[in-house]
């Protein structure tokens, strides 16, 4: 159980996606919350990597990642609109999967966590296993 409230002030998130409305939506929203926020559409340099990573799964691949398959250097949120199995298998295979609020903590003691959100028309569902 989380007793305070996590401070993201400072924290650099990349999106790696292509730019949508989705993505203009979601960069609000973590501006909001205290994050600088970038955005690109090419693997992530592994010499510059950023607090947080939120990634388009439904269009990853790889190489988009700088670390091997299963051991991020930083927590990894995937970005998933379909629920096709292999995209969602390709997601799972990209980080651990962690569901626990508590393992927020300012890097470089953060833990690498995997949290697979699904963008809808109404707005983004979020889940974790």
């Amino acid at each position: 159980m989380m007793t305070k409230t996590p401070n993201f002030a400072g924290w650099r998130a990349m999106i790696l996606s292509q730019e949508d409305g989705n993505t203009d939506k979601l960069t609000r929203q973590l501006k909001l919350l205290g994050l600088d926020v970038t955005r690109q559409w090419r693997p992530l340099d592994g010499a510059a990597l950023p607090d947080l990573v939120l990634v388009d799964a439904d269009q990853g691949w790889d190489e988009l990642l700088p670390w091997r398959s299963g051991r991020p250097a930083r927590p990894v949120i995937a970005l998933l609109g379909s629920e096709a199995p292999g995209r969602i298998a390709w997601a799972i295979g990209q980080g651990q999967a962690r569901s626990s609020p508590s393992r927020f903590r300012r890097p470089p003691s953060i833990r690498p966590w995997f949290c697979p959100c699904r963008f809808t028309r109404s707005g983004t569902r979020l889940s974790a296993e």
